[in-house]
């Protein structure tokens, strides 16, 4: 195995090639969690893993509270199932609080604060949903600032305590509703296996990986990832290349991906963002193409499981449009590949 073979059956098992679900619910599952700090994209990106499916009726899905949005890992949002959402909370939340508690203290978002916030949401959510403006206003009445990004905080820190998710779309506005009232059938693991459940679901799923890989993913601490590949060791080969192991189910190396192929991919798509090494998959010297200076990644072009440029989508009154941006020279035809993305979008 090489690191072209690597990035060519990620696209698989990722189900960018050849997906093997058609419900949104199931292709969740099967990733384990889908990052969505840029909401539409995370749609588009969970629309171009299941078949026959649009950004609309992914929309549909997310609305309808099958798919749930919070705060999840590392920490930012991320898309999970409502079957997993409680007992991913119960493993992650405690170490991401951990993690944001030194800006708390800047903030000076003391306990009494921070349960002062809930309860006003608790409140005012009972059996409604609420923008993110409209909270912010409520908070105001009630004299909790919301300025330097307080507000953030508050809803985040609600989120990891599993009071609030996000809520169905309303235009381009998002809302937010209480967990309880969007899913009150709460499924709870143990530890044990919770952490058993969720290694299992990354290294089917983001396979060939590494356990830095699935650390800087989960942010779940590499001795518990450890034990978890022990215990499940049964079900993944291993291999090393240079300094580093990569654990895949036994039949990766028996699936044979077309190697020639174009993909579209959005945002802060899994496929780029939940490896902590990037240069599989986009060499160094590009890597700072694929995002801003302050981070925030683009859409991708992907061709042979190698990242070789961007693009974005541009709507004017008439028509919607992709414009491409490459990396080198040698641009291709992509006139098929946006002519297949735009349909995700209708």
């Amino acid at each position: 195995m090489n690191y072209s073979d690597i990035s060519i059956q990620r696209l698989k098992n990722q189900q960018i090639v050849q997906s093997c679900f058609s419900s949104s619910k199931q292709l969740v599952e099967w990733m384990g969690a889908i990052q969505a700090q840029d909401l539409p994209m995370a749609l588009l990106a969970i629309a171009l893993r299941t078949k026959n499916s649009s950004v609309k009726s992914i929309e549909k899905t997310f609305n309808d509270g099958e798919i749930i949005r919070t705060h999840l890992m590392r920490p930012t949002w991320h898309i999970v199932s409502k079957d997993d959402i409680y007992w991913m909370l119960d493993l992650t939340a405690h170490s991401i609080k951990r993690m944001i508690g030194g800006r708390h203290n800047q903030l000076e978002l003391s306990k009494e604060i921070l349960s002062k916030a809930n309860r006003l949401l608790e409140k005012n959510l009972q059996g409604s949903e609420l923008t993110r403006e409209k909270i912010a206003k409520i908070f105001s009445e009630n004299n909790i600032r919301t300025d330097e990004n307080r507000l953030s905080h508050f809803l985040m820190n609600a989120e990891l305590e599993q009071l609030i998710c996000s809520n169905s779309l309303k235009g381009r506005w998002q809302t937010y509703a209480l967990l309880e009232e969007k899913v009150p059938d709460k499924k709870r693991l143990s530890r044990e296996e919770s952490i058993l459940k969720l290694t299992e679901r990354f290294f089917f799923s983001h396979a060939p990986a590494t356990i830095a890989d699935f650390a800087w993913w989960s942010f779940l601490p590499v001795k518990d990832i450890r034990w978890a590949l022990e215990d499940l060791k049964s079900k993944f080969d291993s291999e090393k290349i240079e300094e580093e192991t990569y654990y895949f189910p036994p039949e990766t190396k028996e699936n044979k991906t077309q190697k020639s192929s174009i993909h579209l991919l959005p945002a802060y798509d899994e496929f780029l963002i939940s490896y902590k090494t990037k240069h599989i998959s986009i060499a160094n010297l590009h890597q700072r193409k694929a995002a801003s200076v302050n981070g925030i990644f683009f859409p991708i072009i992907v061709e042979n499981g190698q990242i070789i440029g961007t693009w974005k989508k541009v709507t004017s009154k008439k028509n919607m449009e992709i414009e491409t941006t490459f990396f080198n020279e040698n641009e291709i035809d992509l006139n098929n590949e946006t002519q297949e993305l735009l349909k995700l979008f209708i």
